[in-house]
């Protein structure tokens, strides 16, 4: 009934469009992620890295991409707690 109204054509391309508009939200933030990581951590990003970020990517998601969930998510990541604190030289 919705297609009739409105028709095909116009329907899939909102529905492109809106996917569009998620894919572009979702490399967003894991590019953000990326980088969070990359200095919360003082080191480059590895392969190994990789599951953290699209799990954290995926937890920001969930909540609505907010920045506060970004940084929560990061905090409780497993290299942030696994990650060693060198000694102060003088």
């Amino acid at each position: 009934m919705l297609m009739r109204k409105v028709g095909a054509r116009r329907w899939i391309a909102r529905i492109l469009v809106t996917w569009g508009i998620v894919a572009v939200a979702t490399g967003f933030v894991q590019n953000v992620t990326q980088k969070l990581l990359t200095y919360s951590l003082g080191r480059g990003l590895e392969r190994f890295d990789r599951p953290t970020v699209e799990a954290i990517t995926t937890q920001v998601k969930a909540n609505n991409y907010k920045f506060s969930s970004l940084v929560m998510e990061v905090v409780k990541s497993r290299p942030f707690q696994m990650q060693s604190v060198e000694a102060a030289r003088p």
